[in-house]
């Protein structure tokens, strides 16, 4: 009878238990979304913006550093690759001369002296200038001044009796404003070369870098008044987001990293100084049909909209910058408890 009696409680008390569970009131009816206001403070907060970009790059031809015209033997090279040429860079030893690099000018085509007058005049005044031989006007007008600057600066080269004329072999001019070597052609004991014969090999310079979205579509950006710029390899370089490109000041730098047969980079766009952002739940930020968004925040009236833009997002929570005062308590469920919570 014992053993009956517990045989018949295990089968019966599991399917009380059941019949009690299903009949009994659901407790999960209880639960519901919030009806009323919740009211949170925004979470300040800074941000880089970054995001996923694509430059697309043009290259122009590699450029060539030319002789102005030398006879007689070269005695040293200085140039290396890898150098950055600019103005005042030495280049080459021409019987005795060391002739200097004039970069972004046209080359000279007569030698000058006093009471000469001109555009070439003017070029040699700026680079006597700018080299510091020459402390005075610079009208386009060849004086006592610009002849005494000649043959400082003609002694400092190693011509042994300067005369106040300058000899336009003295200089060998580049067209580009920079000139990266990246290869040397003359060497010393070989004969000067002549007038156009190549002395090094620069590498291309970019032209443009233009910028796009990963997939080649025009970049589409809500805070482009903001200074940006692309980090490339950890390097960063400033960008003319109304131009859509890389800053022209940037295109040297940026090529000096870059391999000439690159034609498109991904990249990451960010802003150039972190912005103080504000961080609210995703669901206090509303739009309307015009894709404008805004944040309602508490007034002695109720709510007021505030116009905010979104400046980045994460798992339920939106980042946003615009009119909500620091401080200022906002509402975190809008779209439940006003009527029409659309942006005006």
């Amino acid at each position: 009878m014992l053993i009956w009696g517990v045989g018949f409680a295990l089968l019966v008390l599991p399917a009380l238990l059941v019949a009690w569970l299903l009949t009994r009131p659901d407790q999960l009816d209880d639960l519901s979304l919030p009806n009323h206001p919740v009211l949170i403070t925004p979470v300040v907060a800074e941000t880089h913006r970054r995001m996923p970009a694509r430059l697309e790059l043009q290259w122009a031809a590699a450029p060539v550093l030319r002789s102005p015209g030398w006879s007689g033997v070269v005695i040293g090279v200085h140039l290396r690759p890898d150098d950055v040429v600019e103005t005042g860079s030495r280049a080459i030893q021409v019987n005795g001369i060391d002739r200097l690099v004039l970069t972004g000018s046209d080359p000279f085509y007569r030698p000058l002296g006093p009471r000469d007058d001109g555009p070439d005049v003017l070029q040699l005044q700026q680079f006597l200038t700018y080299m510091g031989y020459l402390d005075g006007e610079i009208d386009g007008v060849y004086g006592t001044g610009t002849a005494d600057a000649v043959d400082a600066f003609a002694e400092e080269i190693g011509v042994s009796e300067p005369n106040g004329r300058f000899d336009p072999s003295w200089l060998v001019v580049a067209e580009q404003e920079r000139f990266r070597v990246s290869e040397v052609i003359v060497e010393a004991g070989m004969a000067a070369p002549g007038l156009g014969e190549p002395i090094a090999i620069g590498y291309p310079a970019l032209e443009r870098a233009s910028l796009t979205s990963p997939d080649g579509t025009p970049l589409e950006m809500t805070d482009a008044s903001e200074p940006h710029v692309v980090d490339i390899a950890g390097r960063r370089f400033a960008v003319d987001l109304a131009a859509a490109q890389v800053a022209t000041d940037s295109l040297g730098p940026l090529s000096d990293i870059l391999d000439a047969q690159v034609e498109a980079l991904d990249v990451v766009l960010e802003l150039a100084e972190p912005l103080t952002v504000q961080e609210v739940p995703a669901s206090a930020v509303m739009s309307n049909l015009s894709g404008d968004t805004c944040i309602w925040a508490t007034s002695p009236t109720g709510f007021q909209p505030r116009s905010v833009t979104i400046m980045g997002s994460s798992v339920g929570t939106a980042r946003i910058r615009g009119q909500s005062a620091d401080g200022e308590q906002i509402l975190a469920n809008p779209a439940v408890i006003l009527a029409d919570p659309t942006c005006p």
